[in-house]
């Protein structure tokens, strides 16, 4: 939502949230906000048109992947929603299994 003065009189533009927004990753969606310049309105302007539309034909081809895809493979489509999971999961998975090494072999004499 913003809001635009027009005739002295403030009127509220409301946009849609598009489903595609949800493929955008927060690190993505910041460099995008720390690129644009913080000067001039026109700077800005010319930033956004330029980085927009590349990031917009990603979320829709990536939007588009996801919805055919993981339509067909639940499964796959589980794993890849919840990268950050599996990531802490392989993390104390390798940390307990090298406890398990360094532990097991310690009453063994070489």
């Amino acid at each position: 939502v913003i809001e635009i003065v027009r005739n002295n009189v403030a009127e509220k533009v409301y946009f849609p949230m598009l489903p595609i927004r949800e493929v955008l990753v927060g690190s993505e969606r910041d460099a995008f906000l720390n690129e644009l310049p913080t000067g001039q309105p026109k700077g800005k302007l010319d930033t956004v048109t330029k980085e927009a539309m590349p990031m917009i034909i990603r979320m829709k081809n990536e939007f588009k992947f996801r919805k055919g895809i993981f339509r067909f493979y639940p499964v796959l489509g589980a794993v890849a929603k919840h990268t950050e999971l599996w990531k802490t999961l392989a993390f104390y998975t390798t940390l307990l299994l090298n406890a398990l090494i360094l532990f097991g072999y310690r009453n063994y004499d070489v």
